[in-house]
């Protein structure tokens, strides 16, 4: 399933996307979506918009995408500490043609957010990044 403007001008919630599908797929159309395979991606401390970009550019194209964003950290051994991650936003969708620099400013507004209600700027933190297949079902 695929579908146009998604996180492009502005980050797509979820009932954003939901009124979108209505008005394109109509109100008595005959579909469910359903949440499919689920995948995961980390950004390193010092990521940048272009690796946003690259990570889009790895979608499969004509998929949308709902996307968690989580903080997680590393242990000791270098191992990533997924148990004690932490929501850093709401969930939103995306695809394949979403906007990198719009991504990468709502996670940067996200992390400010967090940084300032803990007064805590640790640089050993990482991104993860879960996205979920939507796929429409007849």
């Amino acid at each position: 399933m695929f579908t146009k403007d998604i996180t492009t001008d502005e980050i797509t919630s979820i009932k954003d996307y939901e009124k979108l599908l209505v008005s394109r797929l109509g109100n008595d159309a005959d579909y469910d979506i359903v949440w499919g395979n689920s995948y995961y991606h980390v950004l390193g401390v010092s990521w940048t918009m272009f690796d946003i970009k690259d990570w889009l550019d790895s979608l499969i194209y004509d998929q949308d995408y709902v996307v968690k964003i989580k903080l997680i950290s590393k242990d000791s051994d270098g191992s990533y500490n997924v148990d004690q991650r932490i929501n850093l936003a709401t969930e939103f969708v995306i695809n394949r043609y979403s906007n990198p620099v719009i991504i990468s400013s709502f996670i940067t507004s996200q992390l400010i957010e967090i940084y300032n209600m803990f007064n805590n700027h640790n640089q050993n933190i990482y991104i993860l990044i879960e996205f979920t297949e939507l796929i429409r079902l007849k």
